[in-house]
């Protein structure tokens, strides 16, 4: 039951995230969330999570490259669900150095 509640809590979060209302604590845990995204449609959210989360911790990278790929190609597209996000604003994110 408490696997239960984890997973509710990181996909809440997830959403939270994609409308940027809030942030990962980490690298790992940007991986994750952008791995949630990717299932729940959110491309444009997902390639800048999973980007900024192996960017800061390479160790996280292995077998993660075609989730990015796929990420990064649709939100390219302009494909998923983007009610609450604006595919320019998560463009210039993608590309944009900090």
């Amino acid at each position: 039951m408490e696997f239960l509640e984890d997973m509710l809590n990181f996909e809440a979060k997830a959403m939270a995230v994609a409308e940027g209302k809030a942030k990962p604590d980490g690298p790992a845990e940007a991986v994750l969330l952008g791995r949630i995204c990717l299932r729940k449609k959110r491309y444009a959210a997902s390639a800048r999570l999973l980007t900024d989360g192996f960017a800061k911790d390479q160790s996280l990278q292995p077998g993660m490259g075609a989730e990015t790929s796929i990420a990064l190609t649709l939100a390219g597209c302009g494909q998923g669900n983007h009610e609450r996000e604006s595919i320019e604003t998560e463009r210039a994110g993608c590309s944009k150095e900090e």
